[in-house]
């Protein structure tokens, strides 16, 4: 495709991080597109107000039409949980219908902001699954503006760009931006860096009170609420858990997300609620193989109230392992394994073993990789076995469609080599080349 000639109008959102904010000065520093609008929480030039608290300034209320209104009212639900992941239900003072409140303002707000600035582009620096994002990304797709995310993936100094949630893990229709490939060990193990961190609830609470030293002292009462509830997650998780693992069984091993994150929702869409995935699990397997479930090890109480287990206990042949059970000897001895979009997936599909998922992730177009949906026919994943061979081309041409470049925080740590200034040229470039095709 041919670029245009003509300067675009950008819109940016996030790029908040000591790390990230350098790549949109040096976006607006090279002039080669017009950066109209930045919303974050640090570095804006202009004030919006406060966006995550839907406090909005300096817009015309009531300008969305009524019809843009009507169709983006569809995605209210996923907005919702969306928008209560950064406090517990029981630590808000809103009610359900507040969110409709919320939902208005954030559409009306982001209609106003795209037509007043004549916007063409519009980027997001990670997967909009906050709330405020995830409306301006609908809104985009309604109104047919250009908008793209990223993702940082697990390989050092690469990331994804897409322009929607299902072409996450596609690299058709994506241009070849290196000829670098990646050996892919024939195993299941992975070092993944951020699993490297405490588990216990000490853990999660040392690290709760670290962040606290550093943020404002009403998050201290918030966890300080909180904690009771975990612990009665921690009471219902032991309760439900058997040790009854016994690997010569037919399994399925469902290896859990942490949530809330993006993973989940929106990339898991309706299996957001991960109970549904197990249920639905249930229906597709044989009645007498088990599912192997394994709680993710730095889970809170988040979307795991009492319903959520006794839904997993009421399952015939369902059984919640210890969480110390290892994932490699899960996986190793599974018949498959499964998860709404984790990295378990990729473990999985690495070490020869097919997986299903029930939402849309990076990997979703290697071999060995099935995702539910009412065509899935468990018998062609049985039937299907992995060429290891086959799993390395795939993947070298999934790799080829990764740009360099780190937007994230936590991903510096995994690559020795990381310079803001480079990196600021390298991704404000992709995002210049991005704006005008």
């Amino acid at each position: 495709m041919e670029k245009s000639s003509t300067k675009k109008n950008v819109l940016i959102y996030g790029f908040s991080s000591s790390n990230e904010a350098p790549i949109i000065n040096e976006l607006k520093k090279r002039e080669k597109v017009q950066v109209v609008a930045w919303i974050n929480s640090r570095f804006s030039d202009e004030d919006f107000g406060n966006i995550n608290h839907c406090r909005l300034k300096n817009y015309t209320p009531n300008r969305c039409p009524v019809h843009i209104y009507e169709e983006m009212f569809s995605n209210f639900m996923e907005f919702f949980f969306c928008r209560v992941r950064p406090k517990q239900m029981y630590l808000q003072k809103e009610k359900y219908y507040d969110y409709i409140d919320f939902f208005a303002n954030y559409v009306n707000f982001f209609y106003d902001l795209l037509e007043s600035r004549k916007v063409d582009v519009v980027f997001f620096a990670n997967i909009p699954h906050l709330g405020p994002d995830f409306i301006l990304f609908k809104l985009t797709k309604i109104l047919g503006i250009k908008s793209y995310f990223f993702y940082q993936t697990l390989f050092p100094n690469k990331l994804i760009y897409a322009e929607d949630f299902s072409s996450l893990g596609s690299y058709i229709a994506k241009p070849k931006l290196t000829t670098d490939s990646l050996e892919i060990k024939n195993t299941f193990e992975k070092d993944l860096f951020y699993m490297h961190r405490g588990a216990s609830l000490i853990a999660k609470i040392k690290r709760k009170f670290r962040w606290i030293s550093v943020r404002r002292s009403a998050i201290t009462l918030t966890y300080l609420i909180k904690f009771p509830y975990e612990l009665a997650y921690k009471r219902r998780l032991k309760k439900i858990i058997s040790h009854d693992v016994d690997f010569l069984k037919k399994y399925v091993y469902f290896a859990m997300h942490l949530q809330p994150e993006a993973t989940t929702n929106p990339l898991g869409k309706i299996y957001a609620d991960q109970a549904l995935a197990i249920e639905t699990l249930r229906k597709i397997i044989p009645e007498d193989w088990c599912i192997y479930v394994k709680e993710n090890p730095y889970q809170d109480e988040f979307r795991r109230g009492r319903l959520f287990f006794d839904r997993i206990k009421s399952l015939p042949n369902t059984i919640v392992v210890p969480p110390d059970t290892s994932t490699y000897e899960l996986l190793k001895n599974c018949q498959f394994s499964s998860t709404i979009t984790g990295t378990v997936g990729w473990e999985s599909i690495s070490g020869g073993k097919n997986t299903l998922i029930f939402g849309d992730s990076w990997y979703d177009s290697l071999p060995g990789v099935f995702k539910f949906s009412d065509k899935f026919r468990l018998e062609d994943l049985l039937n299907y076995k992995i060429d290891h061979s086959i799993l390395q081309a795939e993947f070298n041409k999934l790799y080829s469609s990764f740009a360099n470049g780190i937007i994230g925080q936590d991903y510096v740590k995994i690559y020795p080599n990381f310079d803001v200034a480079t990196n600021s040229r390298t991704v404000a470039e992709l995002m210049e080349n991005l704006t005008n095709f």
